[in-house]
């Protein structure tokens, strides 16, 4: 539909209201036109943005790097907290096993806990996969490569405060770990080394183990309550020295 002369003075004013802004009637100007941006300014704005995202960018990898030089060496679990309880002393006890990591400046990293997995079909055996694997740190998320379900378990660091380590599991629940410190005497040596379990009211084991300078391991097996079996093998040689640092360790 054509409009005639009309339709220039529509686009005139058309024009108009796209630069002009009204203001409340107690402002003196009863409308103010905005300048346009040049391309000057637009220049000094993108740059502007630039060097804010590099100096972020910057302070964070700073903060990497010192998270990833503090967290180095061995650090044992103590307790973990809810922030949503008043009292956390109700929690339970943590449970009577090694709890904690070592880590190495190579990215890789020790659990003490170990890794394990069900791989039968009923699912009755578990086996073992070993303590180490990798870890990286970026930014200030800890993430440790999970070999039981071959993936990434992520932590948030909060801090790291002198020998505390104080990260993030869940929503509100934070694990607290100290960083082992020991007194390890060169000259302490072992003849042998034997350890003897108990059994329990559930499928605890019962046997004992005997490990001879030799690199000869002896397992008596009590596979019912009349009956013991041996076993014998022949440790690796670098198993014994691990075997007696972890020793020292304990003494």
């Amino acid at each position: 539909m054509s409009l005639g002369g009309r339709g220039s003075e529509f686009e005139s004013n058309m024009k108009v209201l796209e630069c002009i802004i009204y203001l409340p009637e107690n402002i003196k100007s009863s409308y103010t036109r905005i300048s346009p941006i040049t391309g000057k300014q637009m220049k000094m704005k993108s740059i502007k943005i630039i060097l804010a995202i590099l100096v972020l960018l910057s302070c964070e990898t700073k903060k990497s790097g010192k998270l990833r030089k503090d967290i180095i060496g061995e650090w044992t679990f103590v307790k973990e907290v809810d922030a949503r309880l008043s009292n956390n002393d109700n929690l339970p006890p943590p449970l009577p096993i090694p709890l904690g990591f070592i880590f190495f400046p190579n990215n890789t990293c020790e659990n003490k806990f170990g890794f394990y997995k069900k791989f039968d079909h009923d699912r009755t055996k578990i086996y073992y996969l070993g303590n180490r694997t990798r870890y990286k740190i970026d930014g200030n998320k800890l993430k440790i490569f999970d070999l039981s379900g071959n993936k990434w378990y992520i932590q948030k660091i909060v801090s790291i405060i002198e020998d505390t380590l104080t990260v993030q599991v869940r929503d509100s629940v934070f694990s607290k770990f100290v960083r082992a410190k020991y007194k390890i005497d060169p000259n302490e040596n072992y003849d042998k080394i034997i350890v003897s379990t108990s059994g329990c009211m559930g499928p605890c084991p019962q046997l004992d183990i005997s490990i001879e300078k030799t690199e000869m391991c002896y397992f008596w097996v009590n596979l019912t309550l009349q009956y013991k079996e041996c076993f014998i093998l022949r440790l690796q040689r670098r198993t014994i020295p691990i075997l007696k640092k972890i020793l020292k360790r304990l003494t």
